[in-house]
């Protein structure tokens, strides 16, 4: 992604909430990033994104928005579903890594709140990820055996079984 100031985001997103004066390079960039052809998806994201860059009280960080947007080009989102679910990755790891920076210096107190809202953040992240990967694969697993062993006069069958239902006698 290249790297966007504040003021032009604010122009992009701005320009960007009318489709019609949206014909900004980027705009395809983000599109592809983001997994759609909607320019109201790129919008609405991109909103979302500049909220949970900014610093509390303070100004957007255009370093975070920009690590959110690499995130979520990293994520390869092939649709609209997966790509708000990249933007709430982006959003959640943002608020976690926060989360965490604020523990240093504080009150015993204030560490185990920050700590137990970092622990929360982290474990929605690694289930917003896994939610991704489940999404992609239909939620198949497989199991790998990489090693088998025989004992003395035991029997092993190699290669796939099936169980007959009727079976009579053995």
């Amino acid at each position: 992604m290249p790297q966007l100031s504040e003021s032009q985001l604010v122009v992009l997103t701005a320009a960007c909430q009318r489709p019609d004066r949206c014909f900004f390079p980027i705009t395809a960039r983000l599109k592809s990033a983001l997994g759609t052809a909607s320019s109201s998806f790129v919008n609405v994201s991109l909103l979302q994104l500049q909220a949970a860059a900014r610093l509390p009280n303070g100004p957007l960080s255009e370093v975070a928005m920009n690590a959110a947007l690499a995130m979520i080009e990293a994520a390869a989102p092939q649709n609209e579903v997966e790509g708000a679910l990249a933007v709430q990755i982006a959003c959640t790891h943002s608020a976690a890594m926060f989360v965490l920076s604020q523990v240093n210096g504080c009150t015993q107190r204030s560490v185990s709140a920050y700590s137990g809202a970092a622990a929360k953040l982290l474990r929605a992240y690694t289930l917003q990820v896994e939610a991704l990967r489940r999404l992609r694969n239909g939620g198949a697993q497989h199991v790998r055996v990489e090693h088998i062993q025989i004992n003395d006069q035991a029997r092993a069958v190699i290669g796939p079984v099936s169980v007959s239902q009727n079976r009579e006698g053995g």
